[in-house]
């Protein structure tokens, strides 16, 4: 792929020199993954590995035994299965570092406090940040032995679960959004300063969620750095969090027994609602702007969409979803993603508009491929028509370009495969949003390029936003006077559940803001009460989505026709 790594100008500030509080070499997946980021993105470099060699963990006194069950459990049935928490050597990403012998001393069960001779030597050493992987809570000068201070992750959103296990209590609570949290630690409790903070959609299994959260936090380090690169420090020397949310602790065994149960309840629960119903999208047009639309003149926050003609697929076994705008020399026309449930995958699909903006005549073919395709992202650069789909399960972005009715493959680009992949022009550059197909729906990623063929640019900040609620791109980014707006989904309660309305702030080679202005919902008494997940404008018109789920005999039959067409599909192309 024609990408770059850093935006032009970053190479000119050193990278940040860092040091590690850790407890020997061997670490958990993750905390490896996230250093080999931050080194090979030229965010940071090692150079103090600080170790206690005789630390050792607070022990266990009798009140813990009615937690044994929950560690039993941890034993055995999820840190087996949680690849995040798989030891690793590290010690090829630490060779060049020095090390630092300090001594922890223990107040209290929890806390720790380096001696002041070791916190001079590790001050002398004039880093710019430590990345805490180890001891216990840290307290007291070492705080401030680094121009940064220490940074270190708490996997839970601090402002609502604090203490530990992490990502227990929001699964135990059935939380949808599970969170992460990396901080500049104070000497408050899971009240540090908060660098970046995301969320992740809870997974069917705890060990699943843990998987999940850990492994969204680990290009964070990485980000930060170059983000202080930059030259923005405003987070690293920000407020730290006020929450006063309350400290949880491991669980007793009443608490276990529940927790087991819910799990199981809730798995049942979705497994049968998978063997008996199926989503059905449909697409729809209405005679609105985008400002009425979104109703961005009422100062609510929620809106609901306005009401609209739509066209039903021919069948249950069939959707339409995901609708762009093509302007044509014969008129306007939607482009959407074509789905049968019987073939196993999608394609390009288009109805015509008539001039008031309805749809008309039948759906028709403009594209296909032998593997899955959505989101046909219409988008026109220097006079030509393209069309750059969802392709992820290609394994490479598909650029089409527009030949009379139709659309054929173009050669000579190489654009990052994402998911949801968005196109648009800002400030004499094309610009990339989209996601990864790992994290799509909770992780937003930002490229740039000069022209459509490259060399296209990571922004230096990515992941640029990561919630289920506004992560995923839900249709063309818009402009409304000069103010410029990305559509997005609204995943928490299902998926495609809603729209949301983000509104760019800020978007530079360097910099990323954007903030929530709306949520649309879809109307509980039409024909799609329970999506609504893509909306794209053209003139005065507003096309988008809507999804209807609900029982249907013929959902055992489609799900085991779909899974045989997905594996034993023979190439037609």
């Amino acid at each position: 792929m024609g990408l770059e790594s850093d935006p032009p100008g970053l190479n000119t500030t050193p990278p940040l020199r860092f040091g590690v509080l850790a407890l020997g070499t061997f670490w958990p997946r993750w905390q490896v993954e996230a250093l080999r980021e931050l080194i090979e993105s030229g965010g940071g470099v090692i150079d103090a590995l600080i170790m206690d060699p005789e630390w050792k963990k607070t022990k266990r006194d009798s009140d813990q035994l009615d937690v044994l069950p929950f560690r039993i459990w941890g034993a055995l049935m999820v840190k087996p299965r949680v690849r995040a928490w798989e030891l690793v050597d590290a010690s090829p990403l630490v060779r060049d570092a020095q090390v630092i012998e300090v001594r922890a001393q223990r107040r209290g069960r929890w806390t720790d406090v380096l001696l002041p001779e070791d916190v001079e030597r590790v001050r002398a050493l004039g880093l710019d940040a430590l990345i805490r992987y180890g001891f216990a809570i840290l307290r007291g000068p070492i705080l401030r032995a680094a121009r940064y201070g220490i940074w270190s992750y708490h996997h839970d959103d601090e402002r609502v679960y604090r203490g530990s296990p992490p990502a227990f209590w929001a699964q135990y609570q059935g939380d949808p959004t599970p969170g992460v949290t990396l901080q500049r630690l104070t000497s408050r409790l899971d009240g540090g300063i908060v660098l970046r903070r995301g969320h992740v959609l809870s997974a069917p299994t705890y060990a699943q969620t843990l998987d999940r959260i850990f492994g969204l936090g680990t290009p964070w380090l990485a980000a930060e750095a170059r983000r202080i690169r930059c030259g923005d420090t405003s987070l690293v020397d920000g407020k730290p969090s006020a929450s006063d949310a309350p400290v949880y602790h491991p669980p007793g065994a009443a608490t276990m027994g529940k927790f087991v149960v819910r799990q199981v309840g809730r798995r049942l629960s979705k497994q049968l609602s998978r063997a008996t119903s199926h989503d059905r999208w449909m697409i729809a047009t209405a005679p609105v702007g985008p400002r009425e639309f979104f109703s961005l003149d009422d100062k609510e926050p929620t809106c609901f969409a306005p009401p609209a003609d739509w066209t039903r697929a021919p069948s249950d076994a069939r959707y339409f979803a995901d609708p762009f705008v093509e302007e044509g020399p014969a008129g306007r026309r939607v482009l959407f993603e074509d789905y049968d449930y019987r073939r196993g995958f999608g394609l390009i699909g288009a109805i015509d508009l008539d001039e008031s903006g309805k749809m008309i005549g039948s759906p028709v073919e403009v594209y296909r491929h032998r593997k899955y395709l959505s989101y046909p992202s219409v988008f026109v650069h220097e006079g030509e028509h393209y069309c750059v789909p969802e392709s992820a399960a290609i394994g490479r972005q598909l650029v089409l370009v527009r030949e009379g009715s139709t659309y054929r493959e173009a050669r000579g680009f190489d654009l990052p495969c994402l998911i949801d992949p968005t196109l648009f022009h800002h400030e004499g550059r094309v610009w990339l949003f989209g996601s990864r197909v790992s994290r799509a729906n909770w992780e937003l990623l930002g490229y740039y390029a000069e022209n459509m063929k490259g060399p296209w640019v990571s922004h230096p900040l990515n992941p640029l936003f990561a919630h289920p609620r506004g992560a995923r791109c839900g249709g063309p980014v818009f402009r409304v006077d000069d103010r410029l707006f990305r559509p997005a989904q609204d995943g928490t309660a299902t998926y495609g559940g809603a729209l949301v309305l983000r509104e760019i702030m800020q978007l530079t080679p360097t910099a990323f803001r954007e903030v929530e202005r709306k949520r649309v919902l879809p109307r509980s008494d039409g024909p799609v009460p329970h999506g609504l997940h893509h909306v794209a404008f053209s003139r005065g018109l507003a096309v988008f989505d809507g999804k209807c789920s609900g029982l249907s005999h013929r959902t055992p039959e489609l799900r085991t026709r779909n899974w045989v067409q997905r594996r034993f599909r023979t190439p037609d192309r």
